[in-house]
C-alpha cells in the first residue's frame, strides 16, 4: 500500500496572550521543499498582516476585499502576525487604506527596532509556539505606548466577526449611536475597509470552514446569510476568485495545523 504524500502547504495558528486586544493569531505558512514555482492565492480575512519570510524579510499584507496572488516556491517559510480590524495602526507607521489590497515588502529601519529580535528568532525555524512568544515579547515594545483602537471600530467589527457577517450595516450604525455615514468613515479609516465589506468576508470564511465537512451549498447559502445558493457563489467568486468546489480543492490541498476561532 503507497503512503499518501502530505499536502504541499502547510499552515497553522497560534491564539495570543499577553496581545489578545489586538492580535487575532500568530500564524506559519510553508511550503514542502520538493514542490517547483507556483502562485499561491490568499482569501481576504478582513485583517492586516505583519509577516516574515526568509530571505525576504519584513513585510504587510494589507486588508483584502480580493484574493491576492503570491509567487511562491518549494522550501518557503512565512511568519506572521495578524491584527484584529483597526488594530495594526496602533503598531505599524502605515495608514491602512494605502494597504488596501496590497502586499508590501517593508524594513525594520521603516517599521522599529523592536522588530529585530522577531527577525533573530525567526531565522532559526522555531516552533509555532516558540514563534508566537517572540512576536508577543517585541510587540509589548510598541504597545506600551497606550494607543487605543477606535472604540465604536473596535465594536462594530468584532459585532460583525461574532455574527459571522449575518447583520445589516444599516442596523450597525443606531446600535452604536453613530450615523451610518460616520461608522463607514471611521470604519475605513482605521481598517482599509468599509463593514459591509468586513460582512462580505466574514460570510464567505465562516461558511467555507463549514463546506470543509459538508458541501451542502443551497443549506450552507441559507445559514451563512445569502439569499440563496447563485449569490453564495457569486460572493465566492468575488472574494476567493473561484465557484465554492475549485475554493474547496485549494483549500484541501493545505495541511491545517492548529486553527483560532477568533475570526467567527
Amino acid at each position: 500500500m503507497q503512503t499518501q504524500p502530505k499536502p504541499p502547504i502547510y499552515y497553522g495558528e497560534t491564539a495570543p496572550c499577553e496581545t489578545g486586544d489586538y492580535v487575532t493569531c500568530y500564524w506559519h505558512w510553508r511550503v514542502r521543499a520538493d514542490i517547483g514555482p507556483f502562485t499561491h492565492s490568499i482569501p481576504p480575512d478582513g485583517s492586516i498582516s505583519l509577516w516574515f519570510v526568509h530571505g525576504v524579510g519584513f513585510g504587510v499584507m494589507g486588508p483584502q476585499t480580493q484574493p491576492l496572488s503570491v509567487p511562491s516556491r518549494g522550501g518557503d517559510r512565512c511568519w506572521g502576525v495578524r491584527f484584529w480590524p483597526g488594530a495594526a495602526g496602533c503598531v505599524l507607521p502605515f495608514d491602512p487604506k494605502t494597504l488596501r489590497n496590497r502586499m508590501r515588502v517593508s524594513s525594520i529601519a521603516e517599521i522599529g527596532d523592536w522588530l529585530e529580535p522577531v527577525r533573530d528568532g525567526l531565522i532559526a525555524d522555531p516552533s509555532e509556539s516558540d514563534a508566537a512568544q517572540l512576536w508577543e515579547q517585541a510587540l509589548a515594545e510598541p504597545l506600551s505606548k497606550k494607543q487605543s483602537v477606535d472604540p465604536i471600530v473596535a465594536e462594530a467589527s468584532t459585532t460583525i466577526l461574532r455574527l459571522a457577517g449575518k447583520l445589516t450595516i444599516a442596523e450597525l450604525g443606531p446600535s452604536l449611536k453613530i450615523s451610518a455615514r460616520q461608522l463607514r468613515r471611521r470604519f475605513r479609516s482605521a481598517t482599509g475597509l468599509n463593514p459591509k465589506e468586513l460582512a462580505r468576508i466574514a460570510r464567505v470564511r465562516t461558511s467555507l470552514m463549514d463546506a470543509l465537512f459538508r458541501e451542502e451549498w443551497a443549506q450552507l447559502a441559507a445559514e451563512h446569510g445569502f439569499a440563496d445558493q447563485a449569490h453564495l457563489i457569486r460572493e465566492y467568486q468575488r472574494a476567493l476568485g473561484d465557484p465554492p468546489q475549485q475554493a474547496m480543492r485549494r483549500l484541501r490541498a493545505i495541511r491545517h495545523g492548529a486553527l483560532t476561532a477568533n475570526q467567527g
